[in-house]
């Protein structure tokens, strides 16, 4: 209801806000960190169970625009950055990150800043750069390109490979990540990897499909350890979803270790519970 009300205020340029459209505006104006914003979007009805959808993501952008236009420059980055970070899929959080980026002050210049050492050749200044802009956006297909090449340049071949893989999956066209995925995996010895890179035909299924963020989350979760590069590797080239990764590390016998005094526990007061 609240993105059709706020929708319904911006029909006509020459009409005024809206009272929806000024108080959704409104109730974005004291954040100061990006888990307010996120409370707000779960308040306001932007932000669902499953995240933030495309449509809801174009009324965040149109409130940034507002605050952009009130004199506002850290809120409504904060906004776009957090709405970012909770979109509902990989490829609306590629499309979002693209379009929030585009008026982000700290990304331009992070971004600038790595270009022009790229350019330069200075490759582990402009990897470090192409990470702090992607710090603020994760899912910029674009800039993962760039900070993979980097990689690459610098003679990581693995972590080159596996960003590669993420860009594709936030929505980069295969044409321009295949080929140097395929050198930089058969550099670090992962073989062929062709088949990561055969488009889906259910778009559904492509908002889910493993991401580097995904594998970090949930060794963490799952085995109370951040894993290597080569093992990041190793769960992108055999695990396509990230439902088929967790329920592998669930039978891991790391899982069990990590979590035995848990298992032990929930074992001997399964009866009192019962």
């Amino acid at each position: 209801m609240a993105i059709e009300l706020f929708l319904k205020g911006k029909k006509s340029r020459s009409s005024a806000p809206s009272p929806e459209s000024q108080r959704l505006t409104h109730d974005f104006r004291s954040v100061k960190n990006l888990e307010d914003c996120i409370r707000v979007m779960q308040s306001t009805g932007l932000m669902s169970r499953t995240g933030v959808s495309d449509s809801s993501a174009s009324v965040i952008l149109q409130i940034c625009n507002s605050l952009r236009k009130d004199g506002m420059e850290l809120e409504p980055n904060l906004v776009g950055r957090a709405a970012v970070s909770v979109m509902s899929g990989n490829l609306t959080a590629g499309r979002a990150a693209v379009m929030f980026s585009r008026k982000d002050t700290d990304f331009a210049r992070f971004v600038e800043q790595a270009d022009r050492s790229r350019d330069a050749g200075n490759y582990p200044e402009a990897q470090y750069n192409y990470w702090r802009a992607l710090q603020l956006y994760p899912s910029h297909p674009a800039y993962i390109v760039q900070y993979a090449h980097c990689l690459k340049e610098t003679g990581l071949m693995e972590d080159a490979f596996v960003n590669y893989v993420d860009a594709f999956r936030f929505g980069a066209h295969a044409v321009d990540v295949q080929q140097h995925a395929e050198f930089t995996a058969g550099r670090s010895g992962h073989g062929d990897v062709g088949h990561l890179f055969l488009a889906n035909s259910s778009t559904d299924a492509r908002q889910h499909e493993l991401t580097i963020r995904d594998i970090k989350t949930g060794v963490l979760a799952f085995h109370l350890e951040e894993p290597s590069v080569t093992r990041v590797a190793a769960y992108l080239c055999k695990y396509a979803t990230r439902e088929a990764l967790m329920s592998a590390l669930a039978q891991e016998a790391r899982f069990l270790s990590a979590h035995r005094d848990l298992l032990l526990l929930l074992k001997e007061t399964a009866g009192e519970i019962q």
